[in-house]
């Protein structure tokens, strides 16, 4: 964060607004030239420059909230490994991009889906009709 500077119109709270993550730096600064980039190299980052510490924050509780919500009905094995899915994506996220790749679409259906499922089964048990 520390390319981002009060002069240049951003906050540390509340970021430099939507759509601007990708840029954290001078095109022509130094920084930029070493790095061959201008982006954000993680989805921390990214949402941070974008939204400051209070979205970033948002952001993460929000998302926690989502899966420890749905997957509470889910048998507990099944409750840990998606949970522990999760977990591995948010330690992706430290190294790459990651929600907003073509694979994060597929991620959060097949996600989607296994919420839905559990939400279909009355016994908390996975419903494997509601997938046929």
């Amino acid at each position: 964060m520390a390319a981002i500077r009060a002069g240049d119109g951003a906050s540390l709270l509340a970021g430099q607004g939507l759509g601007t993550g990708h840029f954290i730096g001078p095109l022509d600064s130094e920084w930029a030239r070493t790095l061959q980039t201008w982006a954000a190299h993680n989805e921390y980052l990214r949402i941070e420059v974008a939204g400051g510490r209070i979205g970033c924050a948002l952001l993460i509780g929000s998302l926690t909230l989502w899966v420890l919500w749905h997957t509470r009905a889910l048998p507990r094995d099944e409750r840990r490994i998606r949970r522990l899915i999760f977990l591995a994506l948010a330690a992706h996220a430290a190294t790459d991009n990651v929600l907003i790749s073509s694979p994060a679409r597929v991620f959060f259906s097949g996600v989607a889906a296994v919420f839905a499922n559990a939400r279909a089964a009355p016994t908390g048990l996975p419903n494997t009709t509601a997938l046929a």
